[in-house]
């Protein structure tokens, strides 16, 4: 996807909405009011992470050895509060699907992640 023109991946959209039966044609004004159903497509915005030198397209995986108990580590902020009722400020949160125990290497396991460190703050501070 990412060696792909912009052209060609607006093509292959089209193309596969055609499939839906979708009559659209690029560069068209095609109206939802009209009661056609087809989106007119503006434009794209495509990630070019698998290009990235920090990262190649990589994901996580639990490697040999390791136990959930590992996953739930990479969780934990920076510093840990040894008090967990200290107001001691948290400087570092990770989160991404790297962290998440039950559905790491997914989008969902990203999204999860992200509630329980938003979550994780409001607690902290008191805002919840």
């Amino acid at each position: 996807m990412e060696s792909l023109s912009d052209q060609e991946v607006t093509q292959g959209v089209l193309d596969t909405l055609s499939g839906f039966g979708m009559d659209l044609k690029k560069g068209t004004n095609n109206s939802l009011d009209a009661g056609d159903n087809s989106p007119e497509i503006d434009g794209i915005l495509r990630s070019d992470w698998g290009r990235n030198p920090l990262f190649w397209g990589s994901y996580s995986y639990v490697p040999v050895g390791s136990t959930g108990s590992d996953i739930d580590v990479l969780a934990e902020p920076l510093p840990y509060p040894e008090d967990q009722s200290s107001n001691r400020s948290l400087q570092i949160l990770f989160a991404g699907e790297a962290t998440e125990r039950h559905y790491y290497s997914t989008t969902h396991g990203a999204y999860l992640s992200g509630l329980r460190e938003a979550d994780r703050l409001l607690r902290h501070y008191n805002l919840l």
